[in-house]
């Protein structure tokens, strides 16, 4: 018997449209056979099919979901951003850092060369 029979909703990606799709919480960790199955609608032409496997169902977090800046008349873009606001000065002190390490080392290196 089956535990779950989702409702399908279309969505769209890409260039696709009216993809079938389905939201699936499982109701608790453990192992999980999934069973997908499909027949042709009134004059579509395929064979019915049905896709088995096991997955492993583990607590988590979701995922945020990336946020949509959209204008009449632009183009869409995603925010991406995924790091922390309080790490975003770590990769510039790295690489003022590392620059200034280079330049101590190539100064004391001229030094040295001169000095003997």
């Amino acid at each position: 018997m089956p535990l779950l029979e989702p409702p399908l909703k279309a969505i769209s990606k890409e260039r696709y449209q009216g993809i079938p799709s389905a939201e699936i919480v499982f109701p608790q960790a453990g192992a999980y056979e999934l069973k997908i199955s499909g027949a042709p609608k009134a004059g579509a032409n395929f064979k019915p099919f049905e896709l088995s496997y096991e997955i492993i169902a583990a607590p988590g977090v979701a995922a945020p979901t990336p946020k949509t800046n959209f204008q009449a008349g632009s183009v869409p873009t995603t925010n991406t951003q995924t790091e922390p606001a309080e790490n975003r000065w770590l990769i510039p002190l790295i690489a003022i850092s590392s620059i200034l390490s280079l330049g101590i080392v190539w100064m004391w290196q001229r030094l040295r060369v001169k000095s003997h």
